[in-house]
C-alpha cells in the first residue's frame, strides 16, 4: 500500500482543456477518453505509444480481436495457475510443518512417561506411528 496510489476517475467528466498537459494522468486519460486524437507529442511517450501500437493491432479485425482475447484468457490462466500452485504448496509445507509438529510432541510426552495410548489420545497419532518414532531413540519406558 505504501508503494501504490489508486485513483477513481470518473471519464465523463475529464476536460482535457482544464487539465494539465504536462501531467501523465492527463495523457493517459485522453487516451482512454479518445486515442484517435493524441497528439504526436504524447506518442513520444514510450508506454503510450506501445499502447497506441497495441490497440491499433487489436482493433484490426475481429479475428485479431478474438486471438488478442484468448491470448489474454491464456496469460490470466496461467497465472491463476501460478497462484494456486503457491497456495498448495504453502499448504503442503504447513500441514508437513503440523506433522513434524506432532511427533515431536509425542516424543517429549513419551519421555515424560506417558502411555502410548494417552499419547495417542492428545497427538492424534496412531500407536503403531509412535512405536514407530520410538526405534532408535532412547524414550523412558512408559510406566503400565
Amino acid at each position: 500500500i505504501d508503494n501504490m496510489r489508486l485513483f477513481f476517475i470518473e471519464l465523463p467528466k475529464f476536460n482535457p482543456k482544464k487539465a494539465d498537459a504536462q501531467d501523465l494522468m492527463t495523457v493517459w486519460l485522453e487516451f482512454l477518453t479518445n486515442p484517435s486524437h493524441l497528439s504526436k507529442t504524447y506518442l513520444e511517450i514510450k508506454e503510450v505509444g506501445e499502447a497506441m501500437d497495441r490497440l491499433q493491432y487489436i482493433s484490426a479485425d475481429a479475428q485479431m480481436r478474438e486471438a488478442a482475447m484468448l491470448r489474454q484468457r491464456a496469460i490470466n490462466d496461467q497465472r491463476s495457475e501460478i497462484a494456486m500452485a503457491r497456495k498448495m504448496g504453502i499448504a503442503a509445507g504447513l500441514a508437513r510443518g503440523k506433522a513434524e509438529s506432532r511427533r515431536e510432541t509425542a516424543l517429549v510426552m513419551l519421555n515424560k512417561g506417558l502411555s502410548f495410548e494417552m499419547v495417542s489420545a492428545c497427538t492424534g497419532l496412531s500407536i503403531d506411528e509412535i512405536k514407530a518414532l520410538t526405534v532408535g531413540v532412547m524414550v523412558v519406558a512408559p510406566s503400565g
